[in-house]
């Protein structure tokens, strides 16, 4: 969970571990597509102003690379190397030299490795979750953050997984990168996914948000090689105005 003084920023989430599968009985499967009208980003700053925050994420991407290796045993295991770009625009004048949110990256499953980011990082011992300072900001001011992680783990995945806290069940070739927004305004979110030892592959309507209520809405993931590529293809998928409590992910197989 990444916090701002005492408000969440966001946590980043690999490979749907909410536990068992639930139905899908409380949510509602609805196909949209994002809306990049010219209105968004004036939306997004006047939703941010009348709540009265500090900041707000102007865009956030995660750019996630992913490759694998088969042992003597024939057991795969898959890499992925994590990287997170926030571009944040301060709402007011934030005067702490030490102003700091809190970032936190996590799976069930991988072993996780946090890679050092742009700003200052300050760890806990035997915890997760670490303190990135950024402070201060001019009001209007812009600031670009990095942050990331490296991950470790080993294939098959666990039978019984699921995404998007219970609500989407995810087979043993499926999985997913998740963006929970736990108290931020952001104007847009991109999730960026490539390999180029992995044949990855969108899942139909794979680009998916929960709303706040629970309802589930989804477009399709964007699919693309260069024409030189034999096997690198990059999966990207977007979503404007992404409000607190709302989480968004991208799906894909192999």
């Amino acid at each position: 969970m990444l916090h701002l003084t005492r408000r969440a920023l966001n946590k980043l989430v690999l490979s749907g571990f909410a536990g068992s599968v639930f139905s899908l009985k409380r949510s509602v499967l609805a196909q949209t597509q994002p809306n990049r009208a010219a209105s968004d980003y004036k939306n997004c700053f006047d939703r941010a102003r009348a709540l009265r925050k500090e900041y707000l994420l102007e865009s956030v991407t995660l750019l996630i690379s992913m490759s694998e290796t088969k042992s003597v045993a024939n057991s795969t295991e898959r890499r992925a190397k994590a990287r997170t770009v926030y571009t944040m625009r301060a709402l007011q004048n934030i005067t702490k030299q030490k102003a700091a949110f809190t970032e936190s990256y996590s799976s069930k499953y991988a072993k996780i490795q946090r890679w050092k980011g742009t700003s200052q990082e300050v760890y806990r011992e035997e915890r997760p979750d670490y303190d990135v300072l950024f402070g201060p900001l001019k009001d209007g001011e812009i600031k670009t953050i990095v942050t990331g992680a490296d991950y470790v783990y080993s294939l098959p995945l666990p039978i019984g997984r699921s995404a998007l806290r219970g609500s989407v069940p995810l087979s043993a070739s499926q999985d997913h990168w998740s963006y929970p927004n736990d108290n931020d305004i952001v104007c847009e979110i991109n999730i960026v996914l490539e390999s180029d030892s992995i044949r990855v592959q969108p899942v139909s309507l794979g680009a998916k948000r929960r709303g706040i209520d629970g309802r589930i809405t989804a477009h399709n993931v964007i699919a693309e090689a260069p024409p030189e590529a034999q096997s690198n293809i990059s999966l990207t998928a977007s979503w404007s105005n992404v409000m607190p409590g709302e989480i968004v992910s991208l799906f894909f197989t192999w």
